[in-house]
């Protein structure tokens, strides 16, 4: 459960464009990290960090001064940039860990209920650096193991330069560049990990359930199908390869459906299942005037960097005006006709009600004509 107070402050602090270097203060400010204890004994470590990390530029100017928020956006930032810390700190941030991703995707909470798509994508990339230990402008190479920054080097540069995470795993071992300096028992290590990671394949399709085409106004649905191609029918995927995180974590995924242009999220979903096939399928309405549109469709871990998925899917919207005259049944008709069971059984109470009036109506005539015989009599 995420607390009240912590909710209130992500609601202050978020917009609709907070660039990923603002994040991590907003989620240092979270109400759960204030039972992390402050030790004068880790002022001087904290400040010597403090100024590492202002002269690398990799951390926004803090806008708030508050000492568990200055701490806890302290270790962040180590974690992010994979800066050593002293076994006390790191028991700190462990415990912050323990936490941010459930933190994160309340969070992600108040993005999706207010449309926000650019900082929903940036808060889906922090659970990645989370995860790994990365930051921004790390490449996504730097979550292999055995990998610095030379081998990095080799890979995306020169001939036959990798450009991508899903391109350097589509490779075969002995294709992959930047591992000729690794021992041959870390080079399998590497092989090991790749294998084991998403081999993603993605599908989708618009349309209105049950129509041949999408109108004016109508509820389309997006189906986003994901295969796992390095997983078994019938199995499930690995634990995911997460040296930094120190606690075992499942793939997740999410996928949005947004306008770029308009920095505008239509529809959010979390996948987590972990087979082989999933898929998810995702609603909003159509736009009220007939023309040609897109949606931008991602599809992005909460795990890995540079593992995401993202597709531009076209689609036309027919005038209502098109659309077929509805033309119910005749049998449909004569049930429309019939009187419900309701209005049978009022149906049936008036008829009753009346048959007992006439009754009573009779009986007073006849009372009447018994009357009028009696005083004849006595004239």
């Amino acid at each position: 459960m995420i607390m009240y107070d912590t909710y209130g402050f992500y609601n202050f602090a978020m917009s609709q464009h907070a660039h990923p270097r603002m994040l991590p203060e907003i989620l240092a400010g979270s109400a759960e990290f204030r039972e992390i204890p402050r030790r004068s004994s880790d002022d001087a470590e904290l400040g010597a960090l403090f100024k590492k990390l202002k002269q690398s530029d990799m951390m926004a100017k803090p806008k708030y001064n508050h000492p568990s928020i200055a701490k806890a956006n302290l270790l962040l930032h180590a974690h992010f940039l994979r800066e050593k810390l002293s076994p006390t700190l790191q028991g700190d941030l462990n415990l912050m860990l323990k936490k941010a991703i459930q933190l994160v995707d309340g969070m992600l909470e108040i993005s999706v209920m207010k449309s926000w798509l650019q900082t929903t994508l940036n808060l889906m990339e922090m659970q990645q650096f989370l995860t790994q230990g990365l930051w921004f402008k790390d490449p996504p190479f730097l979550q292999l193991p055995h990998l610095t920054e030379a081998e990095v080097k080799h890979i995306v540069t020169g001939k036959n330069a990798v450009r991508s995470m899903h391109q350097y795993i589509a490779m075969k071992p002995e294709e992959r560049k930047g591992l000729s300096g690794l021992s041959e028992e870390d080079r399998q290590e590497v092989t090991t990990v790749l294998d084991m990671m998403p081999h993603m394949e993605l599908q989708i399709s618009i349309g209105v359930d049950d129509e041949e085409f999408i109108a004016e106004g109508d509820i389309m649905t997006v189906t986003v199908k994901l295969t796992r191609k390095n997983v078994k029918e019938g199995d499930t995927c690995d634990l995911v390869y997460a040296p930094r995180f120190p606690y075992p974590k499942m793939e997740r995924w999410y996928c949005i459906v947004g306008d770029v242009k308009m920095n505008h999220l239509h529809a959010f979903s979390k996948m987590t299942s972990q087979e082989r096939v999933v898929e998810q399928r995702l609603q909003l309405q159509a736009p009220p005037k007939a023309g040609t549109y897109q949606l931008d469709i991602f599809v992005k871990s909460d795990s890995y960097v540079g593992m995401d998925l993202r597709a531009v899917a076209k689609f036309n919207v027919a005038p209502a005006s098109t659309l077929p005259v509805f033309q119910p049944h005749p049998e449909d008709l004569e049930l429309d006709n019939e009187p419900t069971l309701f209005e049978q059984v009022m149906n049936a109470a008036d008829s009753s009600d009346s048959e007992e009036e006439d009754e009573d109506l009779e009986q007073e005539q006849e009372e009447a004509e018994k009357e009028t015989e009696e005083n004849k009599k006595d004239k």
